[in-house]
């Protein structure tokens, strides 16, 4: 039987509609629903908390796409600052991005806040779906994850810089996959024991071509689904979702069993890209020799 008071994380990458979806959660009188607190600008303001509501404005909702937000994008996490402030180890965010090893993983952070209230926590994560079966063995919860077709994910990161910089942090992990880092390490320059801050600085500095680019972001998005395939309690499809009114019936029905009441989800649109005959081709060629190396190593297992 179903423990309805377990806290949900609600995991995807960048660009899936998990602002979208956040919002819609947020909205459910009793939980309490945490938009990215694993973010590096979330740690570097344990000491300045009041930037967290007063950052995140207009500006940026218009240049990521995002809806409309009746609160501060990081309200809750301010709210609950008291709670967090003394777990905030930086090397959890991205230095244990794909640890696998329950024994390894860190969850103080995230216990802090679940001890700290008596509502029910909604953690939506972009940062944690590949240590979701560490996770799983830690802390009693249900896992969400928020899936897009990933050639439409990868063309939506091109709305910053930041979203590549962050794979390329990603991609000089010594545990990230292996068929990312061995490629990687033979043509771009970033040093592996810079710190987070030195990290950003010298990936927003690297030129990538779009085969680099998509190759790095399908390793992450290959080894998050596969995570999520075996680890997750609902995966949902945010393309169909936007598309399928029978799906989006069945979606309500299966977040029912999780606690979550009926949300309304016929606005959800997540735009589709109509890609020329080149990138077609290179997402194929990426996405075969990804799908060999996990075939790869599967066999071997």
């Amino acid at each position: 039987m179903k423990n309805l008071n377990y806290p949900i994380f609600i995991h995807s990458l960048f660009r899936s509609g998990s602002t979208y979806f956040y919002s819609k959660v947020r909205d459910i009188k009793g939980f309490c629903c945490l938009q990215e607190p694993l973010h590096e600008f979330v740690f570097q303001n344990v000491d300045t908390p009041v930037n967290l509501i007063t950052s995140h404005g207009p500006s940026a909702q218009q240049t990521y796409r995002h809806p409309q937000l009746d609160l501060p994008y990081w309200q809750e996490v301010y709210d609950l600052h008291h709670a967090w402030k003394d777990h905030c180890d930086q090397n959890i965010i991205y230095g244990q991005y794909f640890e696998r090893d329950p024994e390894k993983l860190n969850v103080s952070f995230w216990k802090s806040l679940i001890q700290s209230t008596s509502m029910r926590l909604v953690f939506q994560e972009c940062r944690t779906a590949s240590r979701m079966g560490a996770l799983k063995v830690l802390i009693p919860a249900f896992h969400i994850f928020l899936k897009r077709n990933p050639r439409d994910q990868w063309k939506s990161y091109g709305v910053t810089r930041y979203f590549h910089s962050v794979n390329l942090i990603l991609a000089h992990l010594p545990n990230a996959p292996s068929s990312i880092s061995k490629k990687l390490y033979r043509n771009l320059n970033i040093k592996k024991n810079s710190n987070l801050k030195e990290l950003l600085s010298q990936a927003k500095d690297v030129q990538l071509s779009d085969h680099d680019s998509y190759w790095i972001f399908y390793n992450i998005w290959r080894d998050a689904y596969e995570t999520a395939r075996s680890n997750a309690d609902l995966i949902i499809d945010m393309d169909i979702l936007g598309q399928c009114d029978t799906y989006r019936l069945g979606v309500q029905m299966k977040l029912k069993d999780f606690g979550i009441p009926n949300i309304n989800f016929d606005d959800c649109n997540l735009p589709s890209y109509a890609h020329d005959s080149r990138h077609l081709s290179m997402f194929e060629e990426i996405e075969l020799q990804v799908e060999s190396e996990y075939d790869s190593v599967l066999a071997n297992i």
